[in-house]
């Protein structure tokens, strides 16, 4: 009985040392690839593009990309800048005093029998006035802007094109490109093998 009983246990042992290597080894699993978009380039998305690591920028409306070596990165405040312009000066009510020419403070002068202000950041120009109204000038030459991202060349991301398409392809969850089937320029969606995953062998058996 005893005997039996041994031979029983080491039969179950072995079973369960089997059970455990099947579900524990992994094998290679295939899969074919999945079509996944087509592969993006600066162009694709507007004119004036900056492209810099893979990504596209471009300047917000009114401003240009500025060619400066010192500012290459899209993303700093002076890379965009636009000219700024002459704009009309504010009325700011009548002038006093004996012959009607004097007005309140230095920040607002007199023409036009009127008086006139400035909006921030600009000062009066009185030489440079167009054809006698009152305007003012910016008291800097340019403004700067960031430039805005707006999308990645290429594939989005976990996807990849072939060398001569541009077409985007991807892989089931749970697999990874099989770089030695993808590498040159087919469609890796018909390649049974274009993608490459991980499963126990019991699941592979079974």
């Amino acid at each position: 009985m005893i005997k039996y009983i041994y031979k029983f246990s080491v039969l179950i042992l072995l079973v369960a040392v089997g059970i455990g290597f099947l579900r524990y080894y992994k094998v290679n699993e295939y899969a074919f690839a999945i079509e996944h978009g087509e592969k993006l380039s600066c162009s694709d998305f507007n004119k004036g593009i900056t492209k810099f690591k893979g990504e596209c920028w471009s300047c917000p409306e009114g401003f240009n990309n500025w060619v400066n070596k010192t500012v290459s990165d899209p993303a700093n405040k002076k890379h965009c800048r636009k000219k700024n312009n002459y704009v009309a000066a504010i009325p700011h009510g009548k002038p006093t005093g004996l012959l009607k020419i004097k007005c309140e403070t230095k920040d607002v002068w007199f023409k036009n029998s009127a008086c006139w202000t400035c909006p921030n950041s600009y000062k009066p120009a009185r030489i440079k006035e167009n054809k006698g109204k009152a305007q003012c000038k910016p008291e800097a030459k340019y403004s700067y802007r960031a430039a805005n991202k707006i999308g990645e060349k290429g594939c989005p991301n976990g996807a990849w094109a072939g060398t001569l398409s541009k077409k985007c392809y991807r892989c089931p969850e749970g697999y990874n490109r099989n770089i030695l089937k993808t590498a040159f320029d087919h469609d890796p969606s018909d390649d049974p093998k274009a993608c490459k995953g991980k499963i126990s062998l019991m699941d592979s058996v079974f």
